[in-house]
């Protein structure tokens, strides 16, 4: 959904106190981490991160011996339940030597409302539950950090109890679980932090980030609080949503649970009391291993073990940054003085030296200047007749010819010819000829000929020919030409030719010609590709006259009077076409088209052409004159109907489907329904025979028959088509019912002068495997026309509603093959 990405946590946990050691309590931990979630869900990157980290945390802080842990990654099924099972024999030999014994068990990766995902298989709820609880522990503690966690919780509801579990003088018995997610909600993971954020948060509280009295243990009870405030707090503007974490506890015993005890490492950090803001610690690999929002007026100290570590405090309008050695026996104070300021990256001209000192020149009449400047030059205004060039321009520059400076831009160029900017521009470029940025524009390039920015280009570029960024562009392009982004659309690209971004657009794009937004492949800051996004396409509209194409998803619109292309689907939106549509992925939205649509997998919405629609997979409807898809859990509506596996409904002249729910059509063909064969008499003819041709609760009907009836002067014969239902009722002697309505043509010898209507009520009676016996009523219409006829095709007097229209019951009986 991650989506999304997911994770999920199931851990059992209980901290230690110097009085649990002189009762003789242990802990153990079965610790697990699971990246895949089978097909069609993207792997995690960090499950095993959060599980490596949990168990490094309870071994430090926690009291869990390394000997007591059992710490899994990437288990399958059967691993797990071996890891239970060990894990209970580990228990049950603690207890025989008259041990206290607590157990968590934690887990991270995919789950979904039914279970823990590993890989292709699923470990349901009500499994885990049963296995937590032949756990032979005084208490056991879960928290699940997964996709719809919360239905783990959810099946006995989580109740708020007072302060819990145990401390020097009394013990709790009992369990609490903790879930990351609501029963409805993703669970996140975060590149930033390279974890989930429930566990990273939970990780952090329980290394003093939740120690709110300052006792230097943190219980349960904070770290839960800690946990979900800052996890909620954190996902409220995130993709996925907000994701708040829910529990449920059914404990008895008075105290508060000590989940970690800050002084059992041989080492720590105090944040003094003036430090404020929010505080980043990571370790000399340069691993994030506690976040904390620091207040004011209170020490916080964290419980981390001997070594280098990177301190980094935002305190909401600078940064600031210190190194510190935490050393053996020793608790560290870090001090506001020990914080230096972290200002931009220092940076001089490429092969410079030194501070580069420029000669400022107010105003430059200069007729003519073609050469560099003798000495680095920072020009206010210029106004020239052919050529201008100063090294850096912060004001204005004004030539007839071409306004050239080395470096940076601040203000504007106005030429006739051209402009060019060897640095940024943070202005404006207006010329009839060219303009030129070799580095990033922000502002206005205004010109008759032609545009081009090697870097990002934010707010507008026009041209009557063309536009070119090197980099993204974030605001408008309007050419006559074409627009050309060799980066991410952040706005809109206008042309009559042709537009073109080589990044994801999020905005608009409009061409007379055609617009083209192939994939790309999204980054973080540090360059690592972005796995829930890593093909990006149009997160707008494109518009043309031409084509679209995105190479991409598309979030949004595409309209055209040629042909719309989503390489890698289109999501959330629409797809209009007076040519075709195609989608090589999922369409979540609609494609409109005169001609053809064509998704290359699952369709969540709508699909409808005045040709063909294809797609493998159909949640939704498709409506054109020809429908074909793989899978149908929805309804197909054209001419023709075609799947080759299970249909929802289908609707048309003619349906074919393996297997389907609902077939209504003329011709409806189901290889895995009925195929049944029925001959009957009734009180119309003598003889009929019925072909039954069904899904699994409809059926359509081929029907003819013949009455030799004395009174009449030729022979009577009728042929129909109609639609029916079947209910299996489960019941001896009443094995099904059959309803179906058919339209009839009646025929005396050639003439076809009647037609009927035939409402059928069959009770079926199964006599074998192969025969059945079906009786009931009928309720007929007649319509005639021509002579009237002497002879009735009943023998039952019924209803004369006009003089050509006659109404009456009937009956009928035969069997069914």
């Amino acid at each position: 959904m991650r989506v999304l990405a997911s994770l999920a946590v199931l851990l059992t946990l209980l901290a230690t106190d110097t009085a649990y050691a002189e009762k003789g309590t242990r802990r153990f931990g079965l610790i697990a981490g699971a990246n895949d979630g089978g097909n069609g869900r993207a792997r995690l990157r960090y499950a095993g991160t959060d599980a490596t980290a949990m168990s490094k945390v309870l071994g430090e802080l926690g009291g869990v011996d390394s000997h007591d842990q059992l710490l899994m990654l990437d288990p399958d099924r059967a691993s797990l339940q071996h890891g239970f099972s060990s894990i209970a024999q580990r228990l049950q030999a603690a207890r025989a030597e008259g041990a206290r014994v607590e157990v968590f068990f934690y887990y991270s990766g995919h789950s979904d409302e039914e279970g823990l995902l590993l890989g292709h298989e699923r470990f349901a709820y009500g499994e885990l539950r049963e296995a937590l609880d032949r756990l032979p522990a005084d208490v056991r503690v879960a928290i699940l950090d997964s996709c719809a966690s919360g239905s783990f919780t959810r099946r006995k509801g989580g109740i708020a109890r007072p302060a819990f579990l145990v401390d020097a003088s009394s013990s709790v018995r009992g369990h609490a679980f903790l879930t990351a997610s609501s029963a409805d909600e993703a669970a996140q993971e975060s590149d930033r932090i390279q974890a989930s954020y429930f566990t990273h948060h939970l990780v952090s509280g329980l290394r003093g980030a939740a120690d709110s009295t300052g006792s230097g243990k943190v219980t349960l009870t904070e770290a839960y609080a800690y946990a979900f405030r800052e996890t909620l707090a954190q996902t409220e503007r995130t993709q996925g949503g907000a994701q708040h974490p829910a529990y449920e506890m059914e404990l008895v015993g008075s105290g508060d649970l000590v989940m970690t005890d800050l002084r059992a490492t041989s080492a720590g950090l105090v944040l003094e009391e003036a430090l404020s803001g929010r505080v980043f610690v990571r370790d000399a690999a340069g691993n994030l291993v506690v976040e904390v929002r620091k207040q004011p007026a209170a020490p916080v100290e964290l419980g981390l073990g001997p070594g280098s570590y990177s301190v980094t405090l935002d305190d909401g309008r600078a940064l600031f940054a210190s190194e510190v050695t935490l050393a053996e026996g020793k608790r560290t104070t870090l001090a506001r003085s020990q914080l230096r300021p972290v200002g931009p990256e220092a940076t001089v001209r490429r092969g410079a030296d030194e501070v580069v000192d420029y000669e400022e020149v107010p105003f430059d009449a200069t007729i003519m200047r073609i050469g560099k400047p003798s000495r680095p030059t920072l020009n206010h205004f210029g106004l020239h007749l052919l050529a201008g060039r100063a090294t850096r321009l912060d004001g204005a520059q004004v030539s007839l010819g071409i306004a050239w400076v080395d470096e940076q831009v601040d203000g504007a160029q106005v030429s006739m010819v051209g402009n060019y900017a060897g640095g940024d521009l943070n202005g404006a470029q207006v010329s009839v000829g060219a303009n030129a940025v070799d580095g990033n524009a922000t502002g206005a390039q205004v010109t008759v000929g032609y545009n081009q920015v090697e870097g990002d280009m934010r707010h507008v570029q026009s041209a009557v020919y063309a536009n070119y960024v090197g980099g993204a562009v974030d605001g408008v392009q309007l050419a006559v030409g074409g627009n050309v982004s060799r980066g991410e659309v952040s706005g809109g690209q206008f042309a009559v030719g042709g537009n073109y971004a080589s990044g994801p657009v999020d905005g608009v794009q409009a061409a007379v010609g055609v617009n083209l937004a192939p994939a790309a492949t999204v980054r973080d800051a540090e360059g690592a590709p972005r796995p829930a996004d890593a093909i990006a396409g149009v997160h707008g509209a494109q518009l043309a006259v031409g084509a679209n194409v995105a190479g991409g998803a598309v979030n949004g619109v595409q309209l055209a009077v040629g042909a719309n292309v989503a390489a890698d689907g289109i999501a959330g939106g629409a797809q209009l076409s007076v040519g075709a549509n195609v989608a090589s992925g999922e369409v979540h939205g609609a494609q409109l088209a005169v001609g053809a649509n064509v998704a290359g997998a699952r369709v969540e919405g709508a699909q409808v052409a005045a040709g063909l629609s294809y797609a493998p997979t159909v949640d939704g409807f498709q409506l054109s004159n020809v429908n074909v898809a793989g899978e149908v859990d929805g309804a197909q509506i054209g001419l023709v109907n075609v799947t080759g596996g299970s249909a929802g409904v289908q609707l048309g002249l003619v349906n074919y489907a393996d297997e389907a729910d609902v077939s209504i059509g003329l011709l409806s063909f189901t290889r895995k329904g009925r195929l049944d064969l029925e001959a009957w008499a009734s009180d119309v003819n003598a003889v009929n025979l019925s072909l039954h041709t069904g899904a699994r609760y409809t059926y359509g009907v081929l029907t003819a028959g013949f009455s030799p009836g004395a009174s009449r002067k030729t022979t009577g014969w009728s042929a129909g088509l109609g639609l029916g239902t079947r209910l299996e009722t489960g019941l001896s002697p009443l094995d099904f019912v059959n309803v179906d309505l058919t339209s009839n043509a009646y025929f005396d010898g050639t003439d076809w002068n009647r037609s009927l209507l035939v409402l059928r009520a069959g009770l079926g009676w199964q006599l074998s495997p192969a025969v059945a016996l079906v009786v009931g009523p009928t309720l007929n219409l007649q319509a005639e026309w021509g002579d009237r006829h002497d002879a009735e095709l009943s023998p039952i007097r019924g209803v004369e509603l006009s003089d050509t229209v006659r109404l009456w019951p009937g009956v009928f009986a035969g069997f069914q093959f």
